[in-house]
């Protein structure tokens, strides 16, 4: 066993004593509610903002085009226009 309080001459003995430290202070840091809930929440505030970059990148024009986005839109317009075209047309015809 190592002992971190004396002064040692090896790197592997003051790395281990760093590093013993570092996992001291994790430890401690851990315990308490506060600095796994901001962890949690800055990693899952990046991941959504990765996430919405990339979808933004990816998602152009040509993309959206490809996948049919548009002729969705114009189709579902013209379904819109012909069923109120035929209730008008249903309506004066039978108010007439």
């Amino acid at each position: 066993m190592v002992d971190c309080g004396k002064k040692t001459s090896g790197i592997l003995e003051d790395l281990y004593c760093e590093f013993s430290f570092c996992v001291v202070i994790y430890l401690q840091i851990m315990k308490t509610e506060f600095v796994p809930k901001l962890v949690a929440t800055a990693t899952t505030c990046c991941a959504l903002y990765l996430v919405l970059r990339v979808c933004d990148h990816m998602m152009t024009v040509k993309t959206l085009a490809s996948v049919g986005y548009f002729d969705s839109l114009v189709c579902s317009l013209y379904v819109t226009i012909d069923s109120s075209m035929k209730m008008q047309y249903f309506f004066y015809e039978n108010t007439a």
